[in-house]
């Protein structure tokens, strides 16, 4: 997990240079996905729990919005992986490998994860807190060069990565939690 950290961290930084050097190791897939985002995702939804001693919430709900808190992520990584799967190649100049989608779904979506967890920490509601996600979408417009992107299209990547990165979770994550209000 702390190599998967050590990216997440270094795109915080510096977004470009994580991307590149993300591209220059091409680390193990399998190992940031099993090593690295699931158990971070398991943190973030530990995380969740302490909204029983900040919050004074009741069990039942914390439990509802630690499920959210799961299904939101881990579908979206499946769900980015699909999209630009299929999209991408109308996109890029030349179709990334199977590896470098799978790997930017999981490093994107481990950044939300990661900006959840740092969230759910705090014990005070801070605005600032909440504009964090779109900071993901700043280190996502750094990706087009690692997922070779054509100049024309960088928009079109851009809303379609943010969509589903940040806009699908947070949307999916926020209907479960309004329905437990």
């Amino acid at each position: 997990m702390l190599r998967f950290l050590k990216y997440i961290i270094q795109l915080i930084l510096s977004p470009k240079n994580g991307w590149d050097d993300l591209d220059a190791q091409s680390p193990p897939m399998k190992t940031m996905l099993y090593k690295g985002f699931y158990p971070l995702l398991g943190v973030s939804v530990a995380t969740e729990f302490l909204a029983l001693v900040y919050h004074d919430e009741s069990f039942l709900k914390v439990l509802v919005s630690a499920f959210a808190d799961f299904g939101a992520f881990f579908l979206a990584v499946y769900l980015t992986r699909l999209v630009l799967s299929l999209v991408l190649p109308n996109l890029s100049r030349e179709m990334p490998g199977n590896d470098k989608i799978e790997m930017f779904s999981v490093v994107a979506v481990g950044l939300m994860v990661f900006f959840q967890i740092i969230d759910n920490v705090v014990p005070w509601s801070l605005m600032l807190l909440k504009f964090l996600p779109l900071y993901v979408i700043l280190v996502l417009s750094k990706s087009f060069a690692y997922l070779d992107v054509r100049r024309d299209c960088e928009m079109h990547f851009l809303v379609l990565a943010a969509a589903i990165v940040v806009a699908a979770p947070m949307g999916f994550y926020y209907l479960v939690y309004m329905l437990i209000r």
